[in-house]
C-alpha cells in the first residue's frame, strides 16, 4: 500500500515538477520605477489577461545602459538572428513560455545595441499596456532599414519611449525631418523580442527584435562623427 500510495504522489507531482518558473517583471531592472503614476509593468496583471507585464518591464528601462553594454549591429544582422525558442513562443505571454524559450532571448536582452541605417516612418501609436493605457503617454514608432529607398518588410522596429520623450522633446519631429530627407541615423537603446505582433512579419517589419526603448538617435556632423540628433 505504501509503495502504491507513494507511486501515486510521484505521478501527481510530475505536473508541479515540469512547470518552469514564472518571469519576475522586478528582475528586469534598469528603470527609475514609476512614470507618473504608471509602474515599469504597465498596467498588465502578473499571470492575468493579455498584456505582458514582463515585456511591458523591458519596454520601460528608462536607464541608459552604460557604453560597454553597447553592441555594434547592422540592421541585416538583427533580422538574421531568429531565436527558434521565442519564435516558438509566438504570442503567449512570458509566464506561458518554457525555459528554454525565455533562455533563448535572455542574454541578448540583456545587452544595448546600436545600429545604423534610415528611417522609414515616424508613426504615433495608439493606448497601450507598457504605457497604462494613459492618454498623452504613448510611444511613436518607427522603421529603420538598412539601405535608403528599402520598404518596412525589411526594417526592424525602434521605439521612442514616453519616458525618454520628456528629456528629448524634439526627438520625434526630428526623426521625421530624417526620415522625409534620407539621413543617416544611428540608433541606441536596449534590445527587445515584441513577440506581440508576429502577424507583421514579412509586411511591416522584417523581425521581432527591436530597440524599444530607444536611448539615443545621433547623425552625423560634418567631421563625421556621431553627435545626438537633438544637439547637432
Amino acid at each position: 500500500m505504501r509503495t502504491l500510495i507513494a507511486a501515486l504522489f510521484t505521478l501527481l507531482a510530475l505536473p508541479l515538477l515540469a512547470q518552469t518558473p514564472v518571469p519576475n517583471p522586478a528582475d528586469v531592472g534598469h528603470t527609475t520605477g514609476d512614470f507618473h503614476g504608471c509602474a515599469p509593468t504597465g498596467d498588465a496583471k502578473l499571470q492575468t489577461g493579455h498584456s505582458d507585464p514582463f515585456l511591458n518591464a523591458l519596454k520601460n528601462r528608462d536607464e541608459a545602459p552604460d557604453e560597454s553594454e553597447y553592441v555594434t549591429k547592422t540592421v541585416t544582422a538583427v533580422i538574421a538572428e531568429k531565436p527558434a525558442g521565442a519564435t516558438a513562443a509566438g504570442k503567449k505571454r512570458r509566464d506561458k513560455w518554457t525555459a528554454t524559450q525565455r533562455t533563448s532571448i535572455a542574454a541578448k536582452e540583456k545587452t544595448a545595441i546600436q545600429v545604423v541605417g534610415f528611417l522609414v516612418k515616424v508613426k504615433k501609436e495608439d493606448l497601450e499596456s507598457c504605457n497604462c493605457h494613459t492618454e498623452g503617454q504613448v510611444d511613436f514608432h518607427m522603421w529603420l532599414v538598412a539601405h535608403e529607398g528599402e520598404t518596412r518588410e525589411k526594417s526592424m522596429v525602434v521605439e521612442i519611449s514616453p519616458r525618454l520623450l520628456e528629456d528629448h522633446p524634439r526627438w520625434v519631429e526630428l526623426a521625421r525631418k530624417a526620415a522625409a530627407e534620407g539621413t543617416l541615423v544611428r540608433v541606441r537603446g536596449w534590445r527587445t523580442w515584441d513577440h506581440e505582433h508576429p502577424e507583421q512579419l514579412g509586411r511591416t517589419r522584417g523581425t521581432m527584435w527591436e530597440i524599444h526603448p530607444i536611448h539615443e538617435i545621433d547623425v552625423e556632423d560634418e567631421n563625421g562623427d556621431w553627435v545626438p540628433i537633438d544637439q547637432e
